[in-house]
């Protein structure tokens, strides 16, 4: 008897409110999905990663799992990390059939729901001449990920009336969030709208709120408004609810899954991804500067 199990897969914070959050979004998600089987798992920094999560799904008589990478950008975790651990599975369990879908990443629903929670920053006030919005970004060394932030912005440019758009990222690479800023506001904005492309709360989310009052203090005649991050959206479930449907018809699933060039990358650099913390996906629970990551493995879709 056949039975699939959907593997919810989050990223984890060192914040234990974003892992709580990113848990109940997963019963919310239930709630919408009655017929389903979902179990959660986390990439790192939470109780049940990703092998776990494997395990559970196998112990609950699953012949098939669905891996969702509840993940907005791809970097290193989504294209290098997660598939490799994927793959161990496949070997340790070749009775179970394991796909992988596409990540969230950049579509109608993810600019929807920026417009959104701009609009909720705002009291629902219509675009004036004095505003200025900056779409932030977590920051990735991989150009991709890094090129959907500027994707993003021109996307929530165009649904809107705002004239001044522009994006900024908190870690990794440039520009970051001061000198956007102080970008906009040499552009003329009296009023910046500080917009995350978050899925959840985190360290970075904190920081961000911290800076936002600073910035409040350096530029006293300047009015800030900070967005709030998607957290338990309609049309996020929408998306993931989506990617479980494509999992199940085959569609849409994630290139970097069995890729040559990954494969051709960890033999290359015979790298074993157990040193308990890597690249940067969008998430928001690292420190800006690291000594190495995983978004330089020459891999390119």
């Amino acid at each position: 008897m056949s039975k699939t199990v959907i593997l919810l897969i989050g990223h984890g914070s060192r914040n234990p409110a974003g892992n709580e959050e990113f848990l109940i979004f997963t019963d919310k998600l239930r709630a919408r999905l009655p017929g389903e089987t979902i179990v959660p798992c986390f990439i790192e920094l939470a109780d049940v990663l990703i092998p776990e999560g494997i395990e559970k799904a196998v112990a609950l008589g699953a012949t098939r799992i669905i891996a969702v990478p509840v993940i907005l950008l791809a970097a290193g975790h989504v294209k290098m990390e997660v598939p490799e651990i994927l793959e161990h599975a496949r070997e340790k369990h070749p009775g179970v059939e394991i796909l992988y879908t596409r990540n969230i990443g950049v579509c109608e629903q993810t600019t929807k729901m920026l417009v959104q929670r701009v609009s909720e920053a705002v009291n629902g006030a219509a675009p004036s001449d004095d505003d200025g919005v900056l779409i932030l970004g977590r920051g990735s060394s991989d150009p991709d990920a890094a090129g959907d932030i500027a994707k993003i912005s021109r996307l929530f440019w165009e649904a809107t009336d705002y004239e001044r758009v522009d994006y900024a990222f908190v870690g990794v690479t440039r520009p970051d969030l001061p000198t956007g800023v102080d970008k906009l506001i040499r552009l003329g904005a009296s009023h910046v709208i500080i917009a995350p492309y978050f899925l959840f709360t985190g360290v970075l989310i904190e920081r961000i709120r911290g800076m936002v009052t600073d910035f409040q203090t350096r530029w006293p005649d300047v009015r800030f408004s900070l967005a709030h991050y998607f957290e338990y959206h309609e049309l996020l479930m929408d998306v993931v609810a989506e990617r479980i449907r494509q999992g199940y018809e085959g569609e849409m699933m994630m290139a970097c899954d069995g890729c040559i060039y990954r494969i051709e990358a960890q033999e290359t650099h015979g790298h074993h991804h157990d040193h308990g913390h890597h690249g940067h996906d969008d998430h928001d629970d690292h420190d800006d500067h690291h000594g190495h990551d995983h978004d330089d493995h020459g891999h390119h879709h």
